[in-house]
């Protein structure tokens, strides 16, 4: 049986799309595995419905008002396979009405384990309890409730660690929940007028500056907890991974190259460990991304994991391993001994493309 799969919105879904499209391309008309692609999206003009054999904005709802919607949708276009990019909660706790309508949810982590992920304390204290204190870099929390204890706190973690660090820039901080880099800083001793000036986006600011306005920040929206870590030099790796019943089926390590060098997919027996104990952790299934950094002696520290589709899964797909085709594959009852190996050495690089937008009306008019 062929399949109809869904994406909700999400990351990356256009390389994702795409690729799919590629693979079956590449195979005879009875070896194929989609019937139909569908895919909604929050945004009416999103430039990846093209990909899709059917594409719709969504209306603009949440909880049970979007399953009620999302059960309809799926019966209307007999839907086998949702790919859960957002409303992650709301789907899965109503995942045996979707099961119900024979439409089997496909998403990275289950439930019991998001908190523990979505959340960057919870995640290293979660690491730490089960004894795998070798993949972190120092840490603490710092509530922005307490205006003059940051400085306190970024000596504790400082204390921690070697002296062969950055002595101008050794602490960051992030807030524990967050995306793409939003609220990340480095605390420095003395900046540099310069890079303020010229560069502000290294983000580097001086501790008693950041305190300030975090503690500002909080008080007019409600305070919440920051990691203070040790900063991580680099270089950087990203790690789109496969999981199937338990185990780490394949992994593509990219290595971030800087400027305009793209980034080069590597082989390293610790980045392949640590990602399987991630998986065994936190009972990861299917697609997911984990994100690492070398601290200044060269050890890898795991920085966050993403149990979805990457940013940069379209560059992992060039490197030999179409890693959405391949998860669909397994739902279907594929061989997990069948997913290849990534091409080592190969070098990717993400590219723009211009291309005219088309206006996929709302279901909700008005």
């Amino acid at each position: 049986m062929k399949l109809n799969v869904w994406f909700n919105s999400g990351v990356s879904l256009t390389a994702i799309m795409r690729a799919i499209r590629e693979r079956e391309d590449q195979l005879l008309v009875e070896q194929r595995l989609i019937n139909k692609i569908v895919c909604t999206h929050k945004n009416p003009w999103f430039v990846g419905f093209p990909e899709a054999d059917h594409g719709e904005a969504e209306p603009d709802v949440s909880g049970e008002a979007y399953v009620q919607w999302a059960l309809a949708f799926a019966a209307r276009h007999k839907i086998d396979r949702l790919v859960v990019g957002d409303h992650f909660k709301t789907l899965t706790q109503a995942e045996a009405r979707f099961n119900a309508l024979g439409v089997q949810l496909v998403y990275g982590c289950p439930a019991s384990s998001w908190d523990a992920i979505d959340d960057k304390s919870a995640f290293y204290e979660t690491l730490a309890a089960h004894g795998q204190q070798r993949m972190l870099p120092a840490w603490d929390i710092w509530n922005d409730g307490d205006a003059n204890g940051l400085d306190g706190v970024a000596q504790g973690v400082l204390s921690t660690m070697s002296d062969d660090h950055d002595l101008d820039t050794p602490i960051c901080v992030k807030p524990v929940r967050g995306i793409y880099g939003q609220g990340f800083f480095r605390l420095a001793v003395t900046p540099d007028a310069h890079q303020q000036l010229f560069h502000p986006d290294r983000r580097i600011i001086k501790a008693e500056q950041f305190s300030a306005l975090a503690h500002q920040n909080g008080s007019q929206h409600g305070h919440s907890n920051w990691m203070v870590m040790e900063f991580l030099g680099g270089p950087e790796y990203s790690v789109d991974c496969l999981a199937w019943d338990g185990k780490l089926v394949t992994a593509v390590a990219r290595e971030k190259q800087g400027g305009n060098r793209g980034q080069v997919i590597v082989q390293d027996e610790i980045l392949l460990d640590y990602c399987r104990t991630l998986v065994d952790v936190f009972k990861l299934k299917g697609v997911f991304n984990a994100q690492f950094l070398r601290n200044k002696q060269g050890e890898l520290k795991v920085l966050e994991i993403n149990p979805r589709f990457s940013g940069g899964t379209g560059m992992s797909v060039r490197a030999g391993v179409n890693l959405p085709w391949w998860w669909l594959k397994l739902t279907a009852g594929g061989s997990a001994d069948k997913v290849p190996a990534p091409v080592i050495g190969t070098r990717v690089h993400a590219s723009i493309i211009h291309v005219p937008l088309r206006r996929f009306p709302s279901l909700v008019e008005g």
